[in-house]
């Protein structure tokens, strides 16, 4: 499988260590919000894409459907 790699800087990673944190709804052990670490990222992205690839696939067997008529008698 191809890896993709995304290159971001350290104020982008703060940033988006904060915003998967609270996405995640993530908190330490005083239960205060803390940032996601690199590892809650990836599992979060993967996650995120792997919707989208079944919901696409879900709604391309949807179309491909066709009515077949039923009529009993």
């Amino acid at each position: 499988m191809a890896t993709t790699t995304i290159n971001t800087t350290a104020a982008q990673d703060q940033r988006l260590s904060s915003a998967f944190g609270i996405l995640l709804g993530l908190t330490n052990g005083g239960g205060a919000p803390r940032g996601a670490t690199q590892t809650e990222i990836k599992q979060q992205v993967i996650n995120y894409l792997t919707g989208v690839v079944l919901q696409v696939e879900r709604q391309q067997a949807q179309l491909a459907i066709t009515d077949t008529p039923f009529t009993p008698t």
